[in-house]
């Protein structure tokens, strides 16, 4: 497979994230809120799926805007369909977070994969800009697949989500069981106080019991 000359990042250079670098390790990557884009932009200023990079073999990165809604600007200028990207140049989607294209060093050289896979992993959520940030930005977060690698804490790592244990099916046939019989006890119980007394005589009887005068 021919190996490309340079290696591509995306410096995105506004918001909360102002700063990071992010590699482009694969040829194709789509860009939008869904969580199945390459990189997920949580904003709803944003399609989708607003905008995708491709990456030719001998290093030319193409950019296309996907008919989003709120537009893809290049160098400031709104693009329709596909646009050809050099080293520097910075884009914006749906006037939110913006990106610069850069080199990067440390992957020169890469000899794509036949197929890029991408573990399916949550979303990590970055913690919100202060209270002066652009509220367009704030919304903003990066997918994991290419946001740095973060170690959960010890105590993160040992907290467990506990389900409540169920009662088992067996507990609700002894109460029904202890239901019944109380209720039998009660009703029991009345028939035996307003019993008339020939009732009564026929127990003391079979029981060779006087039976008390009245």
């Amino acid at each position: 497979m021919q190996r490309r000359r340079f290696g591509y990042a995306l410096l995105i250079e506004t918001g909360a994230h102002a700063g990071m670098v992010l590699p482009l390790t694969s040829d194709t990557f789509t860009i939008g809120r869904e969580l199945d884009n390459t990189l997920v932009l949580d904003s709803p200023r944003l399609s989708r799926y607003h905008a995708r990079l491709r990456i030719s073999p001998s290093g030319t990165v193409l950019l296309e805007d996907l008919n989003s809604t709120n537009g893809t600007f290049v160098n400031g200028t709104l693009i329709s369909g596909v646009r050809r990207l050099a080293l520097g140049d910075a884009f914006t989607l749906a006037g939110t977070v913006r990106l610069c294209l850069i080199e990067d060093e440390s992957v020169r050289d890469l000899t794509p994969p036949e197929q890029w896979a991408i573990p399916a992993v949550e979303a990590i959520h970055y913690p919100r800009p202060s209270s002066d940030a652009d509220p367009a930005e704030s919304e903003t977060w990066i997918s994991p697949a290419l946001a740095p690698t973060m170690t959960p804490s010890p105590a993160e790592q040992a907290a467990t989500t506990v389900r409540p244990a169920s009662r088992p099916r067996y507990l609700y046939g002894i109460i029904g069981v202890l239901l019944l019989l109380v209720c039998s006890a009660l009703a029991l119980g009345v028939y035996l106080w307003f019993a008339p007394p020939g009732f009564w005589q026929q127990i003391f009887t079979a029981l060779e019991l006087p039976f008390p005068a009245p």
